[in-house]
């Protein structure tokens, strides 16, 4: 990443935007209306095919904090680091572009980060449905436990995994910039489920972090998000991706054991989100990603993982889903004839 100077005090919001208009004013407006305001906005138009160009061009000519790229559509990953590339914030801060900030987020959360000398802020959030009212899961990103201490990255980590509130969603970080340029972390592109990977080598590897616990940021949960689309090959590939990277990195380091513990946890649960992604395939995606899932147990058999319980995950796995499935046919049939 490219070390350009950033400046005191700003924070840089940064808006990867894609065929959102009907949510896009409500997301805008959030940020714009920050009590804290020292921001600049950086609206990263991904290629959309609906009015987002139009509206990010209007947003930047009523308020000189707002600047905006328009690029051809190559995905989130890439929009973010884009932003990122341009950010002159002391903190940045993703935001997706059909959520919302509350109006004190920013003003909330420099304050912690600034007052403590963070490398990064976690935060909490609520579930908001279409419409913009509470979801019945609203407090899925609502952490129970109590972080306040600063702490390594690594041991914040260990606690979250501990008490399982750990969560991966990088809108729920304020982060230093200098920190992600010392780290040369960026997004990795091209693929889905890229928070896994960002979120864990961050938390590997900053000096500092803490735990804001105020629920700053509401999440919409939307037909035809990332969040409620259904499962395709695309999933299992971005998963595979994650999990060969933070394999490389858990075998390029020697970790203090209770760190070392935690992260095999994280390892081995992420390893079944992979497997259960790939069980999700038709037969014929199956077959053609074969090789795909071989080489995932393969990457677990060489860091020590797979070799006992390989078949035992086959088996366990292949007889879940044939249930699994027979039950959502059975309940599909009844909701429809009964």
């Amino acid at each position: 990443m490219e070390n350009i100077d950033t400046i005191k005090g700003l924070v840089s919001i940064i808006i990867p935007i894609y065929n959102v208009e009907m949510f896009l004013h409500e997301c805008i407006d959030s940020a714009l209306k920050q009590t804290y305001k020292d921001i600049e906005l950086i609206l990263v138009d991904d290629g959309s095919s609906d009015n987002c160009p139009q509206i990010c061009d209007e947003y930047s000519a009523l308020d000189s904090r707002v600047k905006v790229i328009h690029q051809k559509n190559v995905g989130l990953s890439c929009a973010r680091n884009n932003g990122l590339a341009i950010a002159k914030g002391e903190y940045v801060y993703f935001l997706d572009s059909d959520d919302i900030l509350a109006e004190n987020a920013i003003m909330e959360l420099y304050n912690n980060a600034n007052e403590r000398k963070l490398d990064v802020v976690l935060f909490d959030g609520y579930v908001i449905d279409e419409d913009g009212k509470l979801a019945k899961t609203n407090r899925l990103y609502i952490r129970k436990g109590r972080y306040e201490d600063v702490y390594t990255g690594k041991k914040l980590f260990v606690e979250l995994k501990r008490n399982f509130d750990y969560k991966s969603s990088v809108p729920l970080l304020c982060i230093r910039k200098q920190c992600l340029i010392n780290l040369n972390l960026t997004f990795c592109e091209g693929i889905l489920h890229e928070d896994e990977l960002f979120t864990f080598l961050l938390l590997m590897q900053c000096k500092r972090a803490g735990h804001l616990p105020k629920p700053l940021y509401y999440r919409r949960k939307r037909a035809g998000s990332i969040m409620t689309t259904i499962p395709d090959k695309r999933n299992f590939t971005g998963y595979m991706c994650v999990l060969e990277e933070i394999l490389k990195y858990y075998n390029s380091n020697d970790l203090e054991t209770n760190v070392d513990i935690a992260v095999k946890k994280h390892i081995a649960a992420f390893f079944e989100s992979a497997y259960r992604s790939y069980m999700r395939l038709s037969e014929r995606e199956q077959e053609e990603n074969k090789a795909q899932k071989n080489h995932l147990f393969s990457l677990m058999s060489e860091s020590g993982y797979a070799s006992v319980w390989r078949i035992f995950l086959k088996v366990r796995f292949k007889l879940l889903y044939k249930i699994y499935f027979k039950v959502v046919s059975l309940k599909q049939y009844a909701l429809r004839y009964w």
